[in-house]
């Protein structure tokens, strides 16, 4: 069955792969593979993601430059770039204020009814993906999608796929609790388990283009895997 995946990679990173720094050299289109049958054929994987700045980790803009050139390897990968925003606002705190670490709570807590915080956004990607679910649904370019985001913004295309157009959708979760009505409106879904990541990691190297060797962020120990 002609298939095509949609990868939301922030959401996949903030819900599976923040807090486990081996997962983060997947390889996203082995990780789609190991969630659907041997019948799909996948004509290609559209990844989307933004660069993210080096405000509160200079580290993180080389990591995934390293990260995306690995991407760039694997044959009908694509990678679609939304963009990344940081801002400063005052935002409503809920009362009391706790803060981490917590010595001791700060003298005008009670009294403290706005803090001024950044805010840190991806913009674009989900706009990016589900336009392109839904050109490619009525295109007829698949006849199963596999969606791997647990964003709940993206009920409504992935209603108008299935139930309008009579596609298959796959929702790859990234996390356990999937919202309800995202689960409601997919044909189907999968849970991005520790063992799928495990067995989806890239080589530690790769030859990227004109034969530059490309090399796993040492960060990004296996280490882990053994706990």
């Amino acid at each position: 069955m002609r298939t095509i995946a949609y990868i939301d990679g922030f959401n996949l990173y903030h819900r599976k792969l923040k807090g486990r720094r081996w997962a983060r050299w997947v390889n996203v289109f082995s990780l789609v593979e190991s969630c659907i049958s041997s019948n799909n054929i996948i004509s290609h994987v559209n990844y989307y993601t933004a660069r993210v700045s080096g405000q509160f980790d200079q580290k993180s803009p080389r990591n995934q430059k390293v990260y995306l050139n690995a991407l760039n390897t694997i044959p009908n990968l694509f990678v679609h770039f939304g963009k990344f925003q940081i801002s400063d606002r005052w935002i409503h705190i809920v009362p009391p204020l706790q803060v981490k670490p917590e010595p001791k709570p700060p003298l005008n807590a009670p009294d403290v009814e706005v803090v001024k915080a950044y805010k840190i956004e991806e913009k674009g990607s989900d706009v990016n993906l589900a336009s392109h679910l839904l050109r490619d649904g009525y295109l007829d370019n698949f006849e199963v999608a596999v969606v791997v985001s647990a964003d709940a913004d993206l009920v409504e295309p992935i209603r108008i796929v299935v139930e309008e157009l009579g596609k298959v959708v796959v929702l790859v979760s990234p996390r356990d609790n999937v919202p309800r009505d995202l689960e409601r409106a997919c044909s189907s879904v999968k849970r991005i388990t520790n063992s799928r990541l495990r067995k989806s990691l890239l080589p530690e190297k790769l030859e990227g283009e004109d034969g530059v060797l490309i090399v796993r962020p040492d960060s990004w120990c296996e280490e882990e895997l053994l706990l």
